[in-house]
């Protein structure tokens, strides 16, 4: 989490204490970011401060991501005013950040307790619960924090992730639309929203709202390599070849320049599919290596538990390259056993001819032509 987007309500007009002259210097620091300077000039055992003071130099860390220290101003500030809902606020978000959600999630209650018209310490709350795994107590608190003022981004996108994890898909849809037409379209917290909406309705093999939901997010992120691939799976399932073209070619030059980098290192997945009662899911592999076999579409075929059951691929290899052979053959790994098969394609082929070839050797009507043993 960021520190500094969610202490946006804590601002400094915020705050109503009896003015000194230490907590007017503070302020006037603390307004230009000199979190350096007040924790230089002021954290110092000797000092006697009021409970504003106090609040400010926890403040500091906090904005420093010093949680021990924090936690440390922060209780003396609560010593000398137990009546400030910010200060109980700024406590549970540390304990948070520091894991000890129990004592985070107290903090939250007694700082709703102060002030029930806030939504931040709801969705606080909401945050504690969610990490203790009560779902429901977390809903509850994301769902009331929207009904409060000053209320996060997060409690909007919290409530569809708690309904997915609840194993409620619809309803977390519903939430991830509520949260689009809320959630300000010059936020990250609203692409992530878009992402997700495209994301359930791809599941849902809904291709048309998944398609809106991705065409609008690749406007704002040209370049993103995790939408380009989601899109790419939309046109497959539309079987809208001609669209997939060039967003495969986007999506090898942002590899290119983010090779290395983020989850797409060395293939994407371009479709998904469930054949006689089992989940295929087809990758295609970004290197082309010279001079050497290597496998560039793998078609994972998955147990009902999820797992790898086996696989089959397109092979491209250099000796049947040099025999006059085509691009690619098809093989099939399962276990330590490698099988060939006497199928061929070449580098433009039909997708629909490779996926029947595929479904073919799924039913074992295709006979292997060769077999060896993989050596690990």
């Amino acid at each position: 989490m960021n520190k500094v987007t969610l202490i946006i309500f804590f601002t400094i007009n915020s705050i109503v204490y009896g003015q000194n002259t230490t907590s007017i210097d503070l302020k006037e620091l603390y307004a230009q970011d000199k979190f350096e300077e007040i924790i230089t000039k002021y954290a110092r055992e000797e000092n006697v401060y009021e409970s504003e003071d106090l609040y400010y130099l926890a403040m500091c860390y906090y904005m420093k991501q010093d949680d021990v220290n924090c936690l440390k101003y922060i209780n003396q500030s609560i010593a000398k005013d137990n009546t400030n809902p910010k200060a109980f606020f700024v406590k549970g978000m540390t304990l948070n950040y520091m894991g000890d959600f129990v004592k985070g999630c107290k903090s939250f209650q007694k700082s709703v307790e102060l002030d029930p018209s806030n939504g931040n310490s709801y969705c606080g709350l909401g945050d504690s619960f969610y990490n203790q795994n009560k779902l429901k107590k977390a809903l509850y608190a994301y769902t009331t924090s929207i009904e409060k003022s000053n209320f996060p981004d997060r409690s909007y996108l919290m409530i569809p992730q708690v309904y997915n994890d609840l194993n409620q898909p619809e309803k977390a849809l519903i939430g991830y639309y509520k949260a689009r037409k809320n959630i300000s379209k010059e936020s990250k917290s609203y692409l992530n929203c878009i992402f997700n909406i495209g994301l359930h309705e791809l599941l849902l093999k809904d291709y048309v709202k998944a398609e809106v939901a991705f065409t609008e997010l690749i406007e704002i992120e040209p370049n993103d390599q995790e939408t380009l691939t989601k899109l790419i799976q939309v046109y497959y399932g539309q079987k809208k070849y001609e669209k997939v073209k060039p967003l495969k070619r986007r999506l090898y030059s942002a590899h290119a320049r983010n090779k290395g980098k983020g989850a797409l290192q060395s293939m994407f997945c371009f479709d998904q599919f469930e054949y006689n009662g089992k989940q295929v899911k087809a990758y295609e592999k970004f290197e082309n290596p010279t001079g050497q076999l290597y496998y560039k579409h793998v078609f994972y075929i998955l147990d009902k538990n999820g797992n790898i059951d086996y696989s089959i691929h397109t092979e491209n290899s250099p000796i049947s390259k040099e025999l006059g052979g085509a691009k690619y053959i098809l093989g099939k790994t399962k276990g330590n056993v490698h099988y060939t098969y006497r199928i061929s394609f070449e580098e433009d082929f039909i997708y629909e001819d490779l996926k029947l070839s595929v479904q073919k050797i799924m039913d074992n009507k295709l006979t292997a032509t060769a077999s060896s043993s993989i050596a690990h």
